[in-house]
């Protein structure tokens, strides 16, 4: 087995484990292959990264089909500011929480750390934003 066909499949075990989903239990994937699920009001997506070292990255997405506005990219600047653990901005008409940790051995504790990060942030800043900037939650 490759070492990113491991890779994988140890992703997918600490994943169910973190969820508590049972072992061998199949896990949404989206289109593009990642891994996906619900957090609160949030979508989340897990992708491991094929990156020298790999790295696997947990995307959430705060809110979908909202304008890049300058005051938007601001309330977005000052809440990275305030936050540790991940990252906030606007991609392509959404906005998405992000964090990347190592993939490999040590890999089930930082999983469910970054999940936490990125999830419950993610399911808070919605809330923030919705009102604001209009889009709709990853949830939705």
């Amino acid at each position: 087995m490759s070492d990113q066909a491991s890779l994988h499949r140890r992703l997918e075990e600490d994943l169910r484990a973190v969820l508590g989903a049972p072992a061998g239990a199949p896990l949404a994937r989206d289109d593009g292959g990642d891994l996906t699920f619900s957090w609160g009001s949030a979508r989340v997506r897990v992708r491991l990264l094929e990156h020298e070292p790999p790295l696997v990255a947990v995307i959430a997405t705060v809110l979908d089909g909202v304008e890049r506005t300058p005051e938007l990219l601001g309330v977005l600047n000052d809440m990275n500011a305030g936050i540790v653990s991940a990252r906030v901005f606007w991609a392509d008409g959404a906005v998405l929480a992000v964090t990347e940790i190592p993939a490999g051995p040590a890999e089930r504790e930082e999983l469910e750390h970054a999940l936490w990060a990125v999830g419950s942030f993610a399911d808070w800043a919605d809330n923030e934003l919705q009102p604001r900037f209009g889009g709709f939650t990853g949830g939705e």
